[in-house]
């Protein structure tokens, strides 16, 4: 490598570390929720950067260092307060420059297919790719209620499931329930809240709030969905998890659906999250087989996963649903969008809605 001469102590150090964790990302020590540590975890997983890539790295820092001498020989030449000004940003440089690296080895993450359920995992959820849907939530779209769901042995599962009535908006206009306020936050029976977004297409409505713990009837919202909850196996281990559905619409009953899941911490289980027959959403729930399954897991068919961005955050979009036969369709008449947000994960799945207007939704979410 060349003019490496030229760099000062702290920066050498800072391209040691880069080279260490991409060359040597395997046997790195990963400290839990640590820069490093997460860095270490994706240069093991995916294809190691070439030596262009660490050239280009290299060569940058060199570039930062010729630039910062030429900001010194012009400040021997400026007024006193001038100088103080620039001295004042000093204290930047390692952040500006540890920022620009990073962004660097984000940027070639992106572009590397294997890196991005990485990514999405390290955020708080994950996706997983299957040609027909997971049999336990494909049991689910044909089951009556009123008997065991499947037959499984000594495997432990539980299931709950959320199906909404086709047609709400005359529902709630006879009815005269209230609807939850744009840009509001509303509280629920389980502790939490649900922030509401403030912005929605013209002509349609957020009609309601469905909450997998507690009655919101309460608060004057309707019951506007089917629920039911069923296990099998041996006993499951306590957990934490919390699921809330926001429901809206317009005079066409056409349907949006904003999911938010919330678990705490690493509880060796799978909370495996789908969408099917249009109006049903659900959630199978068993121990993880492996620890880099556990957490929020979607199931979606094969098709592309596309990144976004939503509040500066990285968000991931897709087209397609599960049909009842557990078959994936993609029809371009569903589109979704799923990021993490606060400690929370999200889910819009929204009919007829291009991206465009997920993301507008998305963006409006109050925060806290």
């Amino acid at each position: 490598m060349n003019d490496r001469h030229e760099l000062t102590e702290q920066d050498q150090k800072l391209l040691e570390k880069v080279e260490q964790i991409l060359s040597n990302g395997n046997d790195a020590e990963r400290e839990r929720d640590s820069l490093y540590g997460f860095c270490a975890h994706l240069a093991g997983t995916v294809p190691q950067a070439d030596q262009s890539f660490r050239q280009q790295l290299e060569t940058r820092l060199v570039g930062i260092v010729q630039q910062r001498k030429l900001r010194k020989t012009q400040s021997r030449y400026m007024p006193t307060q001038t100088r103080k000004s620039l001295w004042s940003w000093r204290p930047l440089r390692w952040a500006l420059t540890g920022s620009m690296l990073l962004l660097l080895l984000l940027g070639i993450m992106f572009a590397i297919p294997q890196t991005r359920a990485v990514l999405a995992a390290w955020l708080g959820f994950s996706f997983e790719q299957q040609v027909e849907l997971q049999p336990l939530a494909a049991a689910v779209l044909d089951h009556d209620w009123r008997s065991p769901l499947v037959e499984t042995g000594d495997q432990s599962f539980e299931v709950y499931s959320v199906d909404f009535p086709e047609e709400r908006w005359t529902l709630i206009e006879e009815s005269g329930f209230s609807t939850p306020n744009p840009g509001s936050r509303v509280m629920l029976p389980n502790g939490g809240d649900f922030p509401i977004p403030s912005y929605l297409p013209a002509g349609y409505c957020w009609q309601g709030i469905v909450a997998m713990e507690g009655n919101l009837m309460e608060l004057g919202f309707p019951s506007l969905a089917h629920q039911s909850w069923t296990g099998g196996g041996s006993p499951m281990p306590p957990y934490d998890l919390r699921v809330d559905y926001l429901v809206g619409g317009d005079r066409m009953d056409r349907l949006l659906i904003l999911t938010q899941l919330q678990t705490e911490g690493q509880q060796g289980l799978v909370f495996q999250a789908f969408h099917a027959a249009e109006t049903h959403f659900g959630l199978v729930i068993q121990p993880a087989e492996k620890k880099e399954s556990e957490g929020v897991v979607f199931l979606v068919g094969s098709g592309d996963l596309q990144e976004v961005i939503v509040n500066t955050l990285p968000a991931w979009w897709y087209r397609g649903t599960w049909n009842a036969a557990g078959e994936w369709v993609t029809d371009n008449t569903w589109n979704s969008l799923v990021w993490e947000q606060g400690g929370c994960v999200y889910h819009l799945a929204g009919q007829d809605f291009p991206l465009e207007e997920l993301v507008s939704i998305a963006i409006s979410l109050p925060s806290k």
